[in-house]
């Protein structure tokens, strides 16, 4: 994993040097092993590496081939071996053991195409010299970033939005994207951003533009056309299958590897499943390292320990103070790039801090588990919607029966918010709009974004893939993403593989939610102890909000009544006489605003 830069100068002016080493020195900590540079008459490309595979100065990049064409790339294709050996077979020759190499050369062969036969996470960019065209593409799942614009006749584009703050761009911020976050918490559920005219290149997509500024942006991967019409059974050893070779490709590397481990399912089946892997390479214990939270209700280290325990791995905690969290705040911050809603984040960031301690450059984690595996309590809607025109009413009770026995986190008041907040984006934004009357913002697209999940409510994949698509994935892999770059980390997601993603999305919803037990292939392929297998209560990452939040209550008031951004946006008198009033969440929102709006210093 690394740190991508670039510009293309659409006009017949040369590009500005010292704008493409300004945006490259912006992100030196996703690749501290080496850099390097391209330039071309109209072109400039940018590389940092963090050298995960094959180590040697000869894969380093901007990566050449052929005096055609131009690779700078930021990711890993876990399935390299083998498309190495397919391209062997049509004549390539090699000098490389890396990935970089086969990526370039599988595009040489298979053109756009090639983009179909990688199993990875990506964002990469090829300059062809010949036909003076840069083809961008985006992994399937949006793991890793892709930031452009289009500013003062260049192309720019990087791996973080603040290398694309040159001049006066990005100065100005996206009150749509704002009114988003402040009123539900969701970020990154569009393709913009936070910065106004800075846009995100969209999962599953690529860009392609030529020296007359000529732009093309297409799908290549489309998730709803990889939904059977029939739904499939499941059956355990398939499941097994999927996700055992979805860590085992993900754990191909040339440097030493953990796993984050919150005590959660996804987090003990990945650390369970990747210990039996590392054992049979490996004489010492692979490394789990856990965020514990020093409040009780959100303190999970039993359950890592457990998992820790049976899995046979070395279990590091660290534990994140209130201390902790004052000092790191504006860093953590100020490497998001824009605002994040929990934090969360911030057990994250110490997690992979620890890992950079000691030494481990790649670290496995669970994201994309709740997501293809019905996780999520909010999804529930859908599921009854889809039991009652199965079962009938009988079938519609006794789901709600077995959910409120096997889920700590649904009982009666939870299911009369989500069926009537599930069912009415108008009840929905109103209920929003009067707890927070003192946003002067339009609440229209947080009521459009409601709109759109309210309209699939009765369609569970449907529902799952908005989750993947834009309310749920996106944030969560944006915050994984600079929390582990932040720290030269390289942070794989086996849950993400994109066969274990279509394998899981087409299971009958019954396979996945069973008896009211979410994620119940996890559950019932016996890989687990029963503590942590048939646990009713769902956490993961999760900080002692409460305990930060009263004691910093104060401090975080002070900070917005003097923040230029929230003084514009709001009714200051009101929302300090509704300060008290409102929850943990909806305080930190304000607060990460002020902070974000103080660093970038956006107007």
């Amino acid at each position: 994993m690394c740190g991508i830069s670039g510009i293309l100068s659409i006009n017949d002016k040369p590009i500005n040097r010292e704008h493409l080493e300004k945006l490259h020195q912006a992100i030196e900590h996703r690749g501290p092993d080496s850099e390097g540079y391209y330039y071309d008459e109209h072109i400039g490309l940018a590389h940092r590496r963090l050298s995960i595979i094959d180590l040697r100065r000869e894969s380093d990049q901007p990566f050449n081939v052929d005096e055609r064409y131009v690779l700078i790339y930021n990711g890993e294709i876990y399935n390299y071996i083998e498309i190495k050996k397919e391209l062997i077979k049509l004549g390539h020759l090699f000098k490389t053991e890396s990935d970089t190499e086969v990526l370039l050369k599988a595009y040489i062969q298979w053109g756009e195409d090639c983009q179909e036969k990688f199993n990875g996470m990506w964002a990469f960019a090829i300059w062809d010299r010949e036909y003076k065209e840069l083809f961008c593409s985006r992994d399937r799942y949006g793991i890793k970033p892709f930031y452009w614009s289009i500013y003062s006749d260049c192309f720019y584009f990087g791996s973080e939005i603040k290398q694309l703050r040159i001049d006066k761009l990005g100065s100005k911020v996206n009150y749509e994207e704002l009114s988003i976050f402040l009123y539900s918490g969701c970020t990154n559920s569009t393709n913009n951003t936070f910065f106004k005219d800075i846009n995100s290149l969209e999962a599953g997509h690529s860009l392609k533009i030529n020296r007359k500024g000529e732009k093309y942006i297409k799908c290549w991967y489309d998730l709803n056309k990889k939904i059977n019409i029939d739904e499939n059974e499941f059956k355990p050893d398939e499941f097994l299958y999927h996700i055992n070779n979805a860590i085992r490709i993900r754990m191909r590397s040339d440097v030493s590897l953990g796993t984050a481990l919150s005590g959660g399912l996804d987090s003990s089946l990945i650390v369970t499943l990747a210990s039996n892997l590392y054992s049979r390479k490996n004489k010492d214990k692979l490394f789990g390292i856990h965020a514990k939270s020093t409040e009780e209700d959100t303190n999970e280290s039993y359950y890592a320990e457990i998992a820790a325990k049976h899995a046979g791995c070395s279990l590091i905690n660290v534990t994140p103070s209130y201390e902790y969290f004052k000092k790191i705040i504006n860093e953590i911050i100020f490497f998001q790039d824009e605002p994040f809603a929990s934090t969360s984040s911030i057990m994250q960031f110490n997690v992979m801090s620890k890992a950079r301690a000691l030494g481990l450059k790649v670290m496995l984690d669970g994201q994309g588990s709740d997501e293809i595996l019905l996780g999520y309590t909010r999804l529930i809607l859908p599921r009854l919607i889809t039991t009652y025109r199965k079962n009938g009413i009988l079938g519609f009770l006794n789901e709600i029966k077995n959910s409120n026995n096997n889920n700590n986190d649904i009982n009666y008041k939870s299911l009369i918010k989500y069926l009537i907040g599930g069912g009415s984006s108008k009840l929905r934004t109103s209920y929003l709009r009067n707890r927070l009357n003192f946003v002067n913002l339009s609440i229209d697209p947080t009521y459009n974004l409601y709109e759109e999940l309210k309209n699939q409510r009765g369609h569970i994949v449907n529902s799952q893939i908005i989750e993947l698509k834009k309310t749920s994935l996106p944030q969560i892999l944006r915050s994984e993403d600079r929390n582990s770059m932040a720290n030269s980390v390289e942070a794989r997601v086996p849950f993400l593989d994109y066969k274990l993603v279509e394998y899981c999305l087409n299971l009958k919803s019954d396979s996945k939610v069973k008896n009211g037990w979410t994620k119940y292939p996890i559950r019932s392929i016996n890989k687990l102890p029963s503590e942590i297998a048939w646990r009713k209560s769902k956490l993961g990452y999760d900080s002692p909000e409460k305990a930060w939040d009263k004691k910093f209550s104060r401090e975080m008031l002070s900070t917005i009544r003097n923040s230029p951004l929230i003084l514009e946006i709001t009714n200051i008198k009101e929302l300090e006489e509704k300060w008290n009033v409102l929850n943990s969440k909806e305080r930190w929102r304000l607060y990460n605003v002020a902070i974000w709006q103080k660093i970038f210093k956006v107007i």
